[in-house]
């Protein structure tokens, strides 16, 4: 069994772990916060194609997103009235919590989360799971751009940092998944 984990490990899970496809048009691109600003440089490519309408940033505070705009967007071609600023969020899950009201007062049909690779299986379980019955269709796109992480086809296994960011992905949706897992089995034995 240890050998069958470590294989799945070493072959398959960081493929995984990106979620992978193409943009479809949507109402809105949801910006998770953190990272570096490739985040924000996606959804503003999304908007400036005319995949989206408008940009919701998320983050603990607004100021985590000052100076971000003006930086990547210095000719101001962005109208300001197209971005909204959410804050208070503490994770990923707390990101899908305040983005859903927001989307439901706007009457959105489908938004496009947009984070970093390696987080984008994640985001999108935590998205899809918050906005179920919702109407909203959700998809989620990575940024393509790994940072300072190499990438599931490149030698990813010799970099540290890679290697524990699989590990704690892996981990953090596996404690999204396992215990829905265990309700579904619990029902099907109550009957």
């Amino acid at each position: 069994m240890v050998v069958l984990q470590l294989l799945l490990y070493v072959f398959l899970i960081p493929s995984w772990l990106v979620v992978s496809g193409e943009p479809v048009k949507a109402d809105a691109a949801i910006v998770l916060g953190g990272g570096e600003l490739s985040r924000l440089r996606k959804a503003m490519s999304l908007y400036y194609a005319g995949t989206v309408r408008e940009l919701i940033l998320v983050d603990a505070l607004e100021s985590d997103w000052t100076g971000s705009i003006e930086r990547l967007d210095p000719g101001h071609p962005l109208n300001r009235k197209q971005i909204t600023v959410l804050t208070g969020s503490t994770s990923t899950e707390t990101d899908a919590r305040l983005s859903l009201p927001f989307c439901l007062r706007k009457r959105f049909k489908r938004v496009i989360v947009v984070t970093d690779p390696y987080y984008s299986r994640r985001a999108d379980i935590t998205f899809r799971r918050a906005f179920s019955g919702s109407g909203i269709a959700v998809m989620t796109i990575h940024t393509g751009d790994f940072n300072k992480l190499v990438p599931p086809d490149g030698a990813w296994r010799s970099d540290r940092s890679t290697r524990d960011t699989i590990w704690l992905e892996t981990g953090k949706i596996a404690s999204l998944l396992i215990p829905e897992v265990l309700r579904h089995q619990l029902m099907s034995t109550d009957r």
